[in-house]
């Protein structure tokens, strides 16, 4: 007569993580940086590619410290907004692109607001970042400068314009 062997999951488990374990213990804990990256780090979030657009072209967005300079702006693209508040100061948002031609994600454009000047004090909602096709833009996020269901905003970037 032939004996089943019952699963025992707490085995399982305990041997998984017993590997997983001795995998994280020989690998490195800290990540390099790349250097066909360009600036890209930790706080890029990266948006979505633009399948029809240049080959490899992928956008993001990051929230530049507040002890960056104003970028090299030869387009007119990059103008940093004001500080508003010196008590609190809002980061710089900067879209980011990279394409196989260029090999390095470098900053491409600020957002504007309504009257199209730049603009500072969004807080991007991470989830809501979409590219299309033909490299359009949709953020959405919150200004803590405004109040009630003025709050809300939405960042939208036409294919090939601001």
């Amino acid at each position: 007569m032939s004996r089943v062997r019952r699963w025992r999951p707490r085995a399982a488990a305990g041997a998984l993580l017993a590997c997983v374990g001795v995998a994280v213990a020989g690998s490195s804990a800290q990540a390099e940086p790349l250097p066909t990256l360009g600036f890209a780090d930790r706080e890029m979030v990266i948006m979505g590619g633009a399948t029809a657009g240049a080959q490899g072209e992928v956008w993001g967005y990051r929230r530049l410290p507040l002890d960056i300079p104003p970028l090299p702006d030869p387009d007119g693209k990059l103008g940093f907004a004001p500080v508003t508040s010196k008590v609190t100061p809002d980061p710089q948002l900067v879209f980011t692109r990279v394409t196989d031609a260029t090999g390095l994600w470098a900053p491409e454009q600020t957002p504007l607001d309504a009257a199209g000047n730049p603009y500072r004090g969004f807080e991007p909602e991470r989830r809501s970042a979409r590219i299309t096709p033909r490299a359009g833009g949709l953020l959405m996020g919150r200004d803590g400068a405004r109040r009630g269901d003025d709050r809300t905003v939405v960042l939208a970037r036409e294919p090939g314009g601001r």
